[in-house]
């Protein structure tokens, strides 16, 4: 689950296998972000400006192509109205320092498993969900670090409810999806 914070799980044959959890998601990305307007363009900018950037304009490998976002904000010396265009080229070093823990995380994890579950996600590849999984270019990335077939999921936000309320209801048959494997139960 790649949203605000990244939850790296790793299943197999519906067995639990792994689990790494990564506070500084999407979340970081959008901090880092804010302060490289305030520096470069001495703005601050409204949260919609910042998604946009996210959604539309960063990218984690420059082959996805260049893009640019006209941006209005505000001048933080006298708090006027300015507008600026911000590129996917100047973003990309940003961007790829960010990411960057992101995969190291995500090798980690993989690198911890057994030569078995290896195996099963070099054939199964790996499914990313949340809202960050959207980052253009991070499958990518992704696919490139760990040497594993990387898949944005069709919903990312979808599947992550869809699957956070499956392990809730199954939760007898897969405790160890849930803290401490004992949720909503009165043990």
């Amino acid at each position: 689950d790649c949203g605000a914070g990244f939850t790296l799980t790793a299943l197999s044959g519906g067995g639990y296998l792994a689990n790494d959890y990564l506070p500084a998601g999407g979340r970081a990305l959008s901090a880092a972000l804010r302060a490289y307007l305030r520096e470069t363009y001495g703005v601050m900018v409204e949260p919609a400006t910042i998604q946009t950037l996210v959604r539309e304009v960063a990218v984690c490998v420059p082959s996805v192509g260049e893009t640019q976002q006209e941006c209005t904000g505000r001048l933080l010396a006298d708090g006027t109205l300015t507008e600026f265009t911000v590129t996917s080229t100047e973003l990309l070093p940003l961007v790829r320092e960010v990411t960057n823990v992101w995969l190291q995380r995500f090798r980690r994890l993989v690198r911890g498993l057994s030569a078995q579950a290896q195996a099963d996600l070099l054939e199964n590849g790996v499914r990313l969900t949340g809202g960050s999984a959207l980052l253009k270019g991070f499958d990518l990335a992704l696919a490139e670090t760990i040497g594993i077939p990387v898949q944005v999921a069709k919903e990312p936000f979808g599947t992550v409810a869809r699957g956070s309320m499956l392990a809730l209801n199954r939760r007898a048959e897969w405790p160890y999806l849930l803290v401490g494997g004992n949720v909503g139960r009165n043990e």
